[in-house]
C-alpha cells in the first residue's frame, strides 16, 4: 500500500507512517534510490530545500553532478550526496517522488521525511500532492525532453577516470546494429488473430499494440539456448536480415537474435520511431556495462532510415572521452540512442525494454557473444527443460516397476509450437517433470527505495 496510504477503522483514520532518514546539520549522506517501476513511470527525484550531488548511476560512478532533481526510470539505480546544510532554523524536509507519464496520469507520488536531529518532532509544512511535487531548476536525466541548459541528459556526465582500456569510444566498431523499437499497427497472435478479432475490430481506446524491435516480436526459446544450445534449432532463430515475411504488413515472432564476436567492439542504435505513444522505453542489457555515447530527440517521431542518414553525414556526435557506464538507459520517443561495449564475455545475453509488458509482448532480442565451443559449460547434472506434452499416459507413482527398483519406462516429453515453427529435439525424462507455466500479467505499480550509507 506505501507510506501514508488509508484505512478506516470505525470512526478512526489511520495512515501507514511514511519512511523518515534522520541527519545531523554539516554533515554529508549518501543515498542509493533503485526504481522497480514495472510499467512506463519515471519518477522524479528531489528533496525539499537541498540540491542533491549525484556520482553514480547503476552502480558505476561519474564526477560529481549537483543538480535540484533527477528522473529515474525502470530498474536504473542513482546515488547522490545529500548536504545537510539547513542548520540556521533546523526543521524536516520532504523527500519527494513523482511519477510521470502512466503514473502521472493516476497522479501517483511518495513522499519520505527528511529529518533533521534536534528539529521539532512534527511533519514539514509543504503540501504533499502530486502537482505541488514538480521540483524546478537543473534536473538530471529527462525522460522525453531535448538537451537543454536546465534538463542535462545522463550522457553528458563523465566517468571518473580517463579509459585507457580498450578503445571502446574511440575505434571503429567490429559489429554494428541499428534497431527500430516502438509499438506497432499489426495483428498479433498474442492478443489480435487476424482472422477471429483483428485489431480493426477492437475500440481504438483499448487496442494492444505489439511492442517489437525491427519490427519483430521475439519470444524465448522453449529451452534455455546457453546451457541447452542445441536443443534449439538455427530455424528458431531470426533477425531484420533472415525473416522471411514483410514485417510492416504481417506479425514476425521469433527467437529474435543476433550474433558477434568475442571481443567485438559493439555499436547498438536504439531508434524509438515514436509512431503511436510518446512513451519512453528503458532499455537494459545483460551481462555488460555500456557507454551511452550519444542521444537526442528528433521530433515527435522519426525512422531508423532518417537516423541512418543522420549517421551516414556524420550529424550524429559521439562522445570519445569519458562517457559513463550504464547498465539500463532510456530511448527518448522521436529519437536515438547510441551505445557501446565490448563484448568479452562469451554466451547468451538478453537486451530487452525494462517495463514488463514490453518486454513480455516481445521487445526484446538476444546477443550471442561468440560461439557454443567458447561458452561457459554448465555444471554436471544441471537441469534441462522444454517446452512439453504427454506422449504416453502420465507418469504413475504406484508404477509397479518403481516399488520393485526397477527403473521407470522414460516418458518421451514433446514439444507444442506454434503452426509452421520447426519442433525441437523431444526431451526425455525418468523420473521427474517439470512444468514451469509462464503467466504474463501487465502490472502497473512504481516504487522506490532509498538508503543511507
Amino acid at each position: 500500500m506505501g507510506a501514508y496510504a488509508e484505512f478506516k477503522d470505525g470512526n478512526r483514520t489511520i495512515f501507514t507512517p511514511k519512511a523518515s532518514f534522520t541527519v545531523e546539520g554539516g554533515k554529508r549522506y549518501r543515498f542509493r534510490v533503485i526504481s522497480n517501476a514495472l510499467t512506463v513511470c519515471p519518477i522524479q527525484i528531489s528533496v525539499d530545500g537541498h540540491t542533491m550531488t549525484v556520482i553514480a548511476s547503476d552502480g558505476s560512478p561519474f564526477q560529481p553532478f549537483e543538480a535540484e532533481s533527477f528522473n529515474i526510470l525502470n530498474g536504473e539505480r542513482y546515488d547522490f550526496i545529500l548536504h545537510a546544510n539547513q542548520t540556521t532554523n533546523l526543521r524536516n524536509y520532504w523527500i519527494r517522488a513523482r511519477g510521470q507519464i502512466m503514473c502521472g496520469f493516476n497522479k501517483a507520488h511518495q513522499v519520505a521525511v527528511l529529518r533533521y536531529a534536534g528539529a521539532p518532532d512534527v511533519e514539514p509544512p509543504e503540501l504533499t500532492d502530486w502537482d505541488s511535487s514538480i521540483r524546478g531548476g537543473i534536473l538530471l536525466n529527462p525522460w522525453n525532453g531535448a538537451s537543454s541548459d536546465n534538463e542535462i541528459e545522463i550522457t553528458r556526465m563523465r566517468a571518473n577516470v580517463s579509459d585507457g582500456d580498450d578503445g571502446v569510444l574511440t575505434s571503429v566498431p567490429d559489429k554494428k546494429f541499428y534497431f527500430g523499437m516502438d509499438f506497432y499497427k499489426v495483428d498479433s497472435y498474442i492478443v489480435n488473430h487476424p482472422e477471429y478479432y483483428p485489431l480493426y475490430v477492437v475500440d481504438s481506446t483499448k487496442r494492444s499494440y505489439p511492442t517489437q524491435i525491427n519490427r519483430i516480436s521475439s519470444r524465448l526459446p522453449a529451452s534455455p539456448p546457453l546451457s541447452q544450445y542445441d536443443d534449439v534449432p538455427e530455424s528458431e532463430y531470426c533477425n531484420e536480415f533472415t525473416v522471411q515475411k514483410n514485417c510492416a504488413k504481417q506479425w514476425c515472432s521469433c527467437v529474435h537474435k543476433v550474433d558477434v564476436a568475442l571481443g567485438d567492439l559493439v555499436e547498438l542504435i536504439f531508434v524509438d520511431e515514436g509512431v503511436l505513444r510518446e512513451a519512453n522505453h528503458p532499455i537494459h542489457l545483460h551481462g555488460f556495462k555500456f557507454r551511452p555515447v550519444a542521444m537526442k530527440k528528433l521530433n515527435r517521431s522519426t525512422s531508423v532510415s532518417e537516423v541512418k542518414e543522420l549517421d551516414k553525414k556524420g550529424q550524429i556526435i559521439r562522445s570519445t572521452s569519458r562517457a559513463p557506464y550504464k547498465d539500463t538507459i532510456t530511448v527518448p520517443s522521436g529519437g536515438y540512442v547510441v551505445l557501446r561495449f565490448r563484448a568479452d564475455q562469451a554466451g547468451m545475453w538478453f537486451l530487452h525494454c525494462h517495463i514488463t509488458s514490453h518486454t513480455s509482448n516481445g521487445m526484446g532480442v538476444i546477443v550471442q557473444v561468440g560461439d557454443k565451443s567458447e561458452f561457459p559449460k554448465p555444471p554436471k547434472n544441471f537441469p534441462r527443460c522444454g517446452s512439453w506434452n504427454y506422449a504416453d499416459e502420465p507418469y504413475d507413482e504406484d508404477d509397479d516397476h518403481e516399488k520393485n527398483g526397477e527403473p521407470s519406462q522414460p516418458l518421451v516429453v514433446q514439444c507444442i509450437n506454434p503452426p509452421n515453427s520447426s519442433v525441437p529435439q523431444s526431451y526425455m525424462s525418468s523420473r521427474m517433470l517439470v512444468l514451469i507455466a509462464g503467466i504474463l500479467s501487465v502490472l502497473i505499480s512504481s516504487a522506490f527505495t532509498l538508503s543511507v550509507e
